[in-house]
């Protein structure tokens, strides 16, 4: 289960085993995705899922975080589609 951290008027959602970190942004979210996942499933998870190419940029590895990075710019009633996308990732 993902644990909920409120702040102001923008929050995070994490994955209970630390694979994945979705931050809320003013036009859409960013996810962190720990590089532990190999970024050619998360290439193909992107791929299958219903969000379009235009949807998100290129997958990015950050550094400082050890993570894979993914903007996505979408709406905020879409946020569930891209919690559900990332328990892919629970692995």
């Amino acid at each position: 289960m993902a644990d909920i951290v409120i702040g102001l008027d923008e929050y995070e959602i994490s994955s209970a085993n630390g694979r994945w970190r979705c931050c809320d942004l003013d036009n859409g979210f960013l996810v962190l995705i720990s590089d532990v996942i190999d970024v050619n499933y998360i290439t193909e998870v992107l791929t299958q899922s219903e969000f379009q190419p235009h949807e998100y940029n290129t997958v990015f590895k950050n550094q400082p975080n050890k993570s894979w990075c993914i903007r996505f710019m979408v709406g905020k009633h879409r946020e569930s589609a891209i919690q559900t996308m990332l328990e892919k990732f629970n692995v």
